[in-house]
């Protein structure tokens, strides 16, 4: 494939006003740390390790990568970016690359996790702001979604374990070779409900392709009667 083509699915967040993270500092502790030892919610899932140290690119930011499958970049001014492949190299999984090109679904189970992972890993680094901002927004994009004039990457509704899913039945393919869609998100939301954040990301994702809201796997409600991330749903699927 061409590089320039891949598929990619992009979380990117970015605090409203001028900010700066304490983002060079070496050693225990250190966001550098941090990231390298990110492994999400659970072993083996999809998340932003990468088995790497971080590396201080040209003294602007901070990269952790692994090659066609996923990329992240942390500023010192709070913008983080994580970009990774839709398709057989990350959100495609447990397809080859054959296989992705007859049948270019997305595993809605990745989809969700690194969703959320992203949303958990950035309040994390609340502590490390010099001055913590009030408010983020939130960005999800899908770049190169058509593979070519007639075939398109699609989302079934439901989890791993739904009928759609096993039968590979009710696709819906993406209405447009690229998405960018966002969400702004107050400090108190991103302190207190990282999982509804979460969520709606997810949402806006599969809103456009054309789900309606109740095809989401993996959603509970809190107490508050809104929508979230469950993980431990997450957990219990294998």
């Amino acid at each position: 494939m061409n590089s320039e083509k891949k598929p990619l699915y992009i979380l990117a967040v970015a605090p409203y006003e001028p900010s700066k993270l304490k983002l060079f500092e070496a050693g225990a502790g250190s966001i550098s740390e941090l990231l390298m030892r990110e492994n999400g919610v659970r072993y083996a899932g999809w998340d932003l390790s990468t088995g790497d140290k971080p590396k201080i690119v040209k003294g602007e930011y901070l990269e952790a990568k692994i090659d066609g499958s996923k990329k992240i970049n942390l500023f010192e001014d709070g913008r983080f970016i994580c970009s990774v492949a839709a398709d057989h190299n990350f959100l495609a999984w447990p397809l080859n690359e054959e296989q992705f090109f007859k049948k270019p679904r997305l595993n809605p189970i990745a989809i969700v996790e690194i969703t959320y992972n992203f949303v958990n890993f950035y309040k994390k680094l609340m502590p490390f702001f010099i001055k913590i901002p009030d408010k983020f927004r939130f960005v999800i994009q899908f770049k190169n979604a058509f593979l070519d004039e007639n075939t398109r990457i699609y989302l079934i509704p439901g989890g791993l374990k739904s009928i759609e899913w096993l039968i590979d039945r009710d696709k819906y393919p993406a209405p447009e070779d690229n998405m960018d869609k966002y969400e702004d998100v107050d400090l108190n939301i991103l302190a207190e409900k990282k999982a509804h954040v979460a969520y709606l990301l997810v949402e806006k994702l599969y809103l456009w392709f054309g789900l309606e809201k109740d095809c989401i796997p993996y959603v509970s409600k809190d107490s508050n009667g809104e929508d979230i991330i469950d993980i431990d749903k997450i957990i219990k699927e294998k």
